[in-house]
């Protein structure tokens, strides 16, 4: 009689481990393909246990939905933005915990202005809230092309913001008309007063000039008039200054630049200023944009004064009537100047060959002037430009570039217009 075979038990105890390693991991991928309840309830508990943590004041939750509804009345604020406002609320409201880690709206951003900022789109009818004054940790109002139909003045409630509000932007807002007015110093630590693109006019308020926190004052694309304030010298932590476009009168203030240290950009450019260059503005040595084209200055530049702004990079000096030479000396320190625009300015003289020194130099506009004499070689041996314009002028001589500098330059080397020029049979 065969006898059955027999497992030795160590081998049978292998076997059944191995099975039960193959069950387990088969209810494990089980688990994996299924969705688990317990992982969707404690991301539940999770998000609830955030909102509770974030807490956010009755107060303000009312008052921003008013903001809302001021803004554009047809959308259903309330009802769509049911939650916390500072989790779900609407982009474009920023929110930051106080000691206590009660969540405060410290930011408000109206207006639509990309799919990548996409804040609250404002009605035909929109209107600023005097709300905003129950938001107390205020630190930035941005309001975006949203007074374009209905024309409304700067509301008084925007003067007892906050004291906390450090910037105040109203951008592309063209029924935003009236004064700036004088309350506007009583926002003592803003930092960025920027009101471009908006039917505003009347004076520059002097008051402006009390902002010592101010960094950024912008005012472009409006219709103010008169003088440039005096008071706006105070400033000494400003590093944008920005009055272009706009109907401003006057002279530039001998004092604008005195105390300036840490100004970066100075833009007077289309407005009606008369007068010269004042040598002050050479303290301003932080200086890297200098626009003050599409005005009525005259006079000399202030040679010695530019040869201190070693860090412009951009020089725009066009439609003016200066009536005198082109410096010489400041194109040797100028060692990161980038563009030089002098076009219809009523320059006189010769071309100075310093010129060639500012190696970093990539387009020179000369157009449209009084120049005479020859084209200095030196224009030709600055190593990346790439633009060069000295047409209508009283040029005379042969070109001196070379074949290769004048291929390389092609339709962006101009010099028609100048009767006496002529091109060198042998470049």
């Amino acid at each position: 009689m065969d006898t059955p075979s027999v497992i030795p038990i160590t081998q049978r105890k292998q076997s059944n481990a191995v099975n039960l390693l193959y069950f387990l991991l088969l209810a494990l991928l089980l688990l994996m393909m299924m969705k688990n309840p317990f992982v969707a309830d404690a991301s539940t508990s999770s998000d609830y246990a955030m909102d509770q943590e974030m807490e956010v004041s009755e107060e303000e939750t009312s008052a921003a939905y008013e903001v809302l509804e001021a803004i554009n009345s047809e959308v259903p604020w309330r009802s769509l933005y049911a939650g916390n406002l500072c989790v779900e609320g609407p982009h474009g409201f920023v929110c930051a915990p106080d000691d206590r880690n009660v969540y405060h709206i410290v930011e408000v951003n109206l207006g639509w202005v990309s799919n990548a900022d996409n804040n609250p789109v404002c009605g035909k009818n929109a209107s600023i809230s005097p709300s905003l004054q129950r938001f107390p940790f205020l630190r930035k109002l941005f309001i975006y092309n949203c007074f374009t139909a209905m024309a409304m003045e700067l509301p008084p409630v925007l003067w007892s913001l906050s004291s906390s509000l450090e910037e105040l932007v109203f951008l592309r807002n063209p029924k935003l008309v009236g004064n700036l007015p004088a309350q506007v110093s009583e926002l003592r630590k803003l930092q960025r007063l920027v009101l471009s693109g908006n039917g505003l006019g009347g004076d520059i308020p002097p008051e402006v000039g009390e902002l010592g926190f101010l960094q950024q004052l912008v005012l472009s694309h409006n219709s103010f008039h008169g003088d440039i304030p005096e008071s706006l010298s105070h400033l000494k932590s400003l590093k944008v200054l920005d009055l272009g476009s706009n109907q401003i009168r006057g002279t530039i203030p001998w004092s604008l630049c005195r105390e300036m240290r840490s100004l970066i950009k100075l833009d007077l450019s289309h407005n009606l200023i008369t007068g010269t260059i004042p040598e002050t503005i050479g303290l301003a040595q932080e200086l890297r944009l200098l626009d003050l084209s599409f005005n009525q200055l005259w006079g000399e530049l202030p040679d010695v004064a530019m040869a201190n702004l070693s860090q412009l990079r951009v020089i725009q000096l066009s439609h003016n009537n200066l009536n005198s030479e082109i410096p010489r000396a400041m194109w040797e320190k100028m060692e990161k100047l980038v563009s030089v625009a002098m076009a219809e300015s009523g320059l006189t003289g010769r071309i100075p060959a310093e010129i060639g020194k500012a190696k970093t130099l990539r387009s020179l506009d000369l157009r449209g002037n009084k120049l005479e004499g020859g084209v200095p070689m030196s224009l030709s041996q600055i190593p990346h430009i790439y633009e060069i314009d000295l047409s209508s002028n009283k040029l005379a001589g042969e070109i001196p570039f070379s074949a290769a500098f004048m291929v390389r330059l092609g339709r962006n080397l101009r010099v028609g217009r100048n009767e006496g020029l002529c091109c060198n049979p042998n470049s």
